[in-house]
């Protein structure tokens, strides 16, 4: 077997045999093979290092950053409202925070225009989210799916178009939801039902179409229901008398056939 010493790197001057030629490139092969993993090995080390402090793609950004984000994206809302980019955006108006986490977001009746940032979304931890009364424009992010813990949205009164995106019916949390006073389209998703603490449901002022759905009849919590002012049309479903919470009922500027429920009528006189 042949070794690599430090003789063999720094050889003496004395009388010697030489090694075969072959057996020298044997040698330079392996210091070169030797060399190579070396350096390879480093460079693995080093790529690796540098990973651990980039961050990931999937990396979730911070509560504080995703309004910066929104704030950066939206000047209008900046200058409305007085943000300064500067500060703690917890500080900021119409914002909320619980330690880290935004809580609540109240920017109702500020002139804000453009679309609803989808950055919005973001804020999982968020219970009330209030963007009444502004000059907002284009549909309902379908990023609100996201929104868990909301118990309060309301987008009341602004000229948000597109159908209700079924990915509100996901908020099981929700509490109050108000639409009203749009241009939204599409028919009233059955799903609604699985809004299963809903106390507040305000629709009216639309241009929503088709039959109200029966389904709606499950929604226990229910005391407010507003749909006046759509293009609703069909009978007024009989089963919405099981709302035994039910006070206010708005159904006014449809295109409904028949009369209102007698047994309906009598819950909301009971309440009334």
């Amino acid at each position: 077997m042949v070794t690599s010493t430090s003789a063999d790197l720094f050889p003496r001057q004395q009388p010697k045999v030489l090694p075969e030629p072959e057996v020298v490139e044997r040698r330079g092969r392996g210091k070169l093979v030797s060399v190579a993993a070396v350096v390879f090995a480093l460079l693995v080390l080093v790529l690796g290092g540098i990973a651990l402090f980039l961050p990931g793609e999937d990396e979730e950004r911070t509560d504080r950053e995703t309004l910066l984000q929104v704030a950066a994206s939206n000047p209008n809302w900046v200058a409305e409202l007085g943000w300064d980019t500067t500060t703690d955006p917890c500080a900021w108006e119409g914002i909320f925070c619980t330690l880290n986490s935004v809580t609540r977001v109240l920017v109702a009746d500020e002139g804000l225009s453009g679309e609803i940032p989808a950055e919005l979304g973001e804020l999982t931890e968020l219970l009330v989210l209030n963007l009444n009364g502004n000059e907002l424009t284009g549909e309902i992010p379908r990023e609100f799916a996201n929104l868990r813990s909301l118990q309060g949205l309301s987008l009341s009164n602004n000229a948000l178009t597109g159908e209700i995106p079924k990915e509100l019916t996901g908020l099981s949390n929700l509490r109050q939801l108000g639409l009203n006073g749009n241009s939204l389209t599409g028919e009233l998703p059955a799903e609604l039902v699985n809004l299963v603490n809903l106390e507040q449901l305000s629709l009216g002022g639309n241009g929503l179409t088709g039959e109200i759905p029966a389904e709606l009849a499950s929604l226990a919590d229910l005391r407010g229901l507003g749909l006046s002012g759509n293009d609703l049309t069909g009978e007024i479903p009989a089963e919405l008398a099981r709302l035994a919470n039910l006070e206010r009922l708005a159904l006014g500027g449809n295109n409904f056939m028949g009369e209102v429920p007698a047994e309906l009528a009598e819950i909301l006189e009971a309440n009334g």
